[in-house]
C-alpha cells in the first residue's frame, strides 16, 4: 500500500506546450507582466503601490524640494484608496 505517487514530469507533452503558447499569444506583452485579465485591475493596484510606497520612502531619505510630510499626505490617500480597492473587491 505504501506506492510512491508518479508524476509526468515530461514538459514536451505537445498538448501542454500548445496551450502555453496560447496563453502567451493571448496575454501578448502586458498580460504576462500583469496576469490574467480577470486579476489585471488588482496587479496594476499592487503595482502602483508599491511604486508610491518606493517613491515615499526616496521622498524621505534624499534631499528633496518637498518636505517628507507634505510628500506622505499627498501619496497617502492613493496608497489607501488601493488598499480599499484590494480588500472591498473580494467577493
Amino acid at each position: 500500500m505504501n506506492e510512491e505517487a508518479r508524476y509526468n514530469t515530461d514538459s514536451t507533452d505537445s498538448e501542454y506546450l500548445l496551450k502555453a503558447q496560447e496563453m502567451k499569444l493571448e496575454a501578448g506583452i502586458l498580460g504576462s507582466f500583469l496576469g490574467s485579465p480577470q486579476r489585471a485591475a488588482s496587479s496594476i493596484a499592487w503595482i502602483m503601490i508599491f511604486l508610491l510606497v518606493c517613491s515615499g520612502i526616496f521622498a524621505s531619505f534624499a534631499p528633496c524640494s518637498i518636505q517628507p510630510v507634505e510628500y506622505w499626505k499627498m501619496v497617502g490617500p492613493f496608497i489607501t484608496l488601493a488598499l480599499g480597492y484590494l480588500f472591498g473587491s473580494n467577493k
